[in-house]
């Protein structure tokens, strides 16, 4: 990934309440590493607004959406480039009787 590039993506599905944190972090090469989460309409719908190499999505609280859809996870460099890793996890309630 480099600085200006195109956005590598990778799509999710994700449930009506459910949360999902969103990760990522770059090697030191990438000085401000960009995430956003898009609904399958393409709407910007979470995303990290920090300028390091570390983001997280929403980091006061996860990502959980309204519901059921396909979404994709856009990762940008803002400066620099280099390698980086993404993660989406998963919270999910407990299933009750």
């Amino acid at each position: 990934m480099r600085e200006g590039g195109p956005a590598v993506s990778e799509t999710f599905e994700a449930r009506r309440g459910e949360c999902y944190p969103v990760f990522a972090a770059a090697e030191p090469a990438v000085v401000g590493l960009d995430v956003v989460v898009r609904s399958s309409r393409g709407s910007a719908v979470a995303g990290d607004h920090g300028d390091d190499a570390w983001p997280i999505v929403q980091p006061d609280r996860p990502f959980c959406p309204l519901e059921d859809d396909h979404y994709t996870v856009e990762v940008t460099a803002k400066r620099g480039g280099g390698r980086f890793a993404a993660e989406v996890w998963a919270l999910r309630s407990p299933r009750r009787p």
